[in-house]
């Protein structure tokens, strides 16, 4: 994007013999009026940022639960150096009356396999918003990437409808007024 005062490139007829004007451009998903459109980032910027915040919390539980955390009685003589010597990286909370009578372990939690499937829910989430899926992990695509025509067609035909639709308009707004400026 040029932010600078307006430069005058060329005034004038067409030169090329086609014309049509030489920028070939097309959006993710079209907008009327709006020449960039919806592209694909906006569309699950909000869905990825989900995704980001469940795992973040799941580190977080994890983190909490090897780094525990101890809560100690003020009152009561405890011999600090020793204690931060035996390792205590998750810290110590004092408190003013019994932590079962000097020290005592805060509860913590281990994330268990149910915690994972948030992520499962909110990536098919992310895949019917974009059209776009993991084929490879569906077992379509294969790890040296699709170069037959049954190989392409497979993808294609795996995608979504939004990106069925993308792929149209690349064809029709780029391809085609490409190939007819080529011929020209």
């Amino acid at each position: 994007v040029y932010n600078g005062p307006p430069v005058m490139l060329y005034t004038g007829p067409n030169p090329f013999a086609h014309q049509l004007i030489p920028i070939l451009h097309t959006g993710y998903i079209k907008v009327k009026g709006d020449v960039y459109g919806i592209g694909l980032i906006e569309k699950i910027s909000d869905l990825n940022e989900g995704v980001n915040v469940f795992v973040n919390m799941i580190t977080d539980n994890w983190n909490i639960g090897i780094n525990r955390r101890y809560a100690y009685d003020v009152q009561v003589d405890i011999d600090h150096d020793q204690l931060d010597q035996g390792n205590t990286p998750g810290g110590k909370i004092g408190v003013v009356g019994d932590p079962t009578k000097a020290i005592f372990p805060l509860p913590n939690f281990t994330p268990d396999p149910q915690a994972y499937s948030i992520v499962d829910l909110y990536r098919g989430m992310i895949e019917m918003s974009s059209g776009i899926s993991d084929f490879y992990a569906k077992g379509v695509g294969s790890p040296t990437g699709n170069r037959t025509s049954s190989g392409i067609s497979q993808v294609i035909n795996e995608s979504g409808y939004v990106f069925k639709r993308y792929i149209r308009d690349v064809e029709l707004d780029i391809l085609q007024p490409m190939c007819e400026m080529v011929g020209s």
